[in-house]
C-alpha cells in the first residue's frame, strides 16, 4: 500500500512485496552496495523518467478505479487496500481497522466529505507521498512499480473465494481475471502464492 513505505536514501529503498517480504535494491535493480558512489541521472534521461513516472501514476489510478468510471471512490480505496492487507498479513488481518484507516485517509488527504475524486487529486496525493519518502526520480519509479504490482495482486484476489467479502459485489462485474492478472516476480524475489490463487490462475 502507498502509505506503508518508510523514508530511505535515494540509492536504496525498502520494497514491500505483494506477500509482505522485503528486499533491498539499488536504482538499477541490483543489490544495494552502501560503499558505492551515488549515481547521477543524466539530463537527457530526465524527460524519459518523468514520462515513466506519469505512466505509472496513471496505471496506479486505473487499478484503484475498480468500477472504471474515471473517479476514485472511497470504497474503492478501502476495498483494494483491504485486499493488500490480506495479502501481506493473511486472515488474521484486522479488516475493520484497515478499512477505518483508509476511510480516514481518503477524507484527510483526498476529499474531506468522502466524495469521488479525479486523477489529478489522486496524483497530487501520491506525488506528495513519494516526495516525502525519496525525491529521486529513479527511486520513485521503483516505488511506483511496487505500488502497481501490489494493486494488480489485490485486484486478482477479488476472484479468490477466501478473500471475498460482501462489499466486493459492486466491483466484481468490472474486474476481469486471467492468468496474467497476478504479476510475475523475479526468482530472487519469489513469494508464496496461496494455493487457492494458484487454482484460480489455472495452476500458474
Amino acid at each position: 500500500s502507498i502509505q506503508s513505505h518508510q523514508p530511505g536514501q535515494w540509492r536504496r529503498i525498502q520494497c514491500v512485496l505483494a506477500m509482505g517480504q522485503t528486499c533491498c535494491r539499488s536504482i538499477n535493480g541490483t543489490l544495494c552496495d552502501e560503499s558505492a558512489p551515488a549515481n547521477q541521472v543524466a539530463p537527457e534521461m530526465a524527460e524519459e523518467a518523468a514520462n515513466e513516472i506519469e505512466r505509472l501514476l496513471r496505471e496506479l489510478f486505473r487499478l484503484h478505479d475498480l468500477n472504471s468510471n474515471g473517479l476514485l471512490e472511497i470504497e474503492e480505496l478501502v476495498q483494494l487496500n483491504s485486499k493488500v492487507a490480506l495479502l501481506h498479513h493473511g486472515k488474521d488481518t484486522n479488516l475493520a481497522a484497515v478499512k477505518s484507516r483508509y476511510r480516514q485517509l481518503f477524507k484527510d488527504r483526498l476529499d474531506p466529505h468522502g466524495r469521488p475524486v479525479p486523477y489529478q487529486t489522486f496524483r497530487r496525493y501520491v506525488v506528495q507521498v513519494l516526495n516525502g519518502i525519496d525525491p529521486d526520480p529513479a527511486a520513485q519509479e521503483m516505488m511506483l512499480e511496487q505500488f502497481v504490482a501490489e494493486a494488480k495482486s489485490a485486484r486478482a484476489v477479488f476472484h479468490v473465494p477466501s478473500f471475498a467479502s460482501t462489499a466486493d459485489k459492486a466491483f466484481l462485474p468490472h474486474l476481469s481475471f486471467h492468468v496474467n492478472s497476478f504479476p510475475r516476480i523475479p526468482d530472487e524475489e519469489t513469494v508464496e502464492i496461496p494455493s487457492e490463487m494458484k487454482a484460480a490462475m489455472g495452476g500458474a
